[in-house]
């Protein structure tokens, strides 16, 4: 497919760091075939579900037509799950999306993401024991 017919989806919590980014640039770069064993996912409307950070990537260099897979009849829910479990091994989620976004936090919990940032809790935080390094930060009490 053209690239230029595919969509970012504006509801990708994904992103991923300057070195991770450029390390994958330069995979494809050196191996561009190697994109079909891991086509960009698309939902009927070209929105991307999966692959946001290829996609980028071969925009970057220049790449016209990148295999893609169609995923036709999805509910938004399941689009929402592909957002979430298709890349979890490179990158990491931008919490701040997670939080702020139409996330259900018990999907996020069943797809295996640590929620644990988003439940409120009323808990004090519990006391470190910072007497086996012998430094201690002044300020905040953790080991230096």
């Amino acid at each position: 497919m053209l690239i230029a017919q595919i969509k970012p989806n504006p509801n990708n919590p994904r992103k991923i760091s300057k070195v991770e980014f450029d390390k994958l640039v330069k995979s494809i770069e050196k191996d561009p075939e190697l994109l079909s064993a891991k086509p960009i996912l698309i939902d009927e409307n070209n929105i991307i579900l999966g692959g946001h950070q290829r996609y980028r990537a071969c925009i970057q260099l220049g790449i016209q037509e990148v295999p893609v897979i169609v995923l036709n009849n999805l509910t938004e829910r399941q689009k929402k799950k592909l957002l979430i479990i298709d890349n979890t091994h490179n990158g990491q989620f931008d919490m701040d999306a997670l939080a702020n976004g139409d996330w259900q936090l018990e999907d996020l919990s069943d797809w295996s993401v640590n929620i644990d940032f988003l439940n409120p809790t009323t808990e004090e935080p519990k006391n470190i024991d910072n007497t086996k390094s012998g430094k201690i930060c002044p300020n905040c009490g953790v080991s230096l």
